[in-house]
């Protein structure tokens, strides 16, 4: 569907929501550009995935896939009743759903459906230097993160007498 440029956009289309299948305890949803509504949920305990695909262009038929620790259960098409194979229409979104944000749920997927185990357009986070964050609490415990007008001003005017005639600014 898209090129590795195009896995932060696949990233941000991802959002979390409470889930509406009961047994389920995260739920993820994402909807494309051309109105398709991909969902995914985890049962975390059971090692359970289900994936729901509402395809716009098949005037949202609704395809659902169960997957137990990476062992196809269930394929079916929700709008019909009948138990059919859904690969071809989960084809065009390995890649939406290869970014998904959560590795757990990559992992019991267990790569079927061409889905990566890992996430794709995975973002660095920043980590964090202590002396760069501050706390509203660091007067407690004495920590000083920047010097007060005094200070600054006193410690001016104790390096230029330490200077002689020499000013530096």
């Amino acid at each position: 569907m898209g090129s590795f440029q195009d896995y932060s956009i696949f990233r941000k289309w991802w959002k979390k929501e409470t889930p509406p299948a009961k047994g389920y305890t995260k739920s993820y949803s994402a909807t494309t550009s051309s109105g398709d509504i991909l969902q995914a949920d985890l049962n975390f305990h059971d090692k359970k995935v289900r994936l729901t695909l509402e395809i716009a262009s098949e005037n949202g038929k609704i395809y659902i896939a169960t997957i137990k620790d990476g062992e196809i259960i269930q394929e079916k098409d929700l709008s019909s009743g009948r138990m059919v194979p859904i690969y071809s229409k989960l084809a065009p979104f390995q890649e939406v759903f290869s970014c998904l944000p959560d590795p757990d749920l990559l992992n019991t997927l267990g790569g079927l459906y061409g889905i990566s185990k890992q996430p794709l357009g995975h973002v660095e986070e920043q980590t964090h230097r202590p002396w760069e964050t501050s706390t509203r609490y660091d007067h407690i415990f004495g920590i000083n993160r920047e010097k007060t007008l005094w200070q600054r001003i006193f410690l001016e005017t104790e390096n230029t007498k330490n200077l002689g005639s020499f000013v530096l600014r």
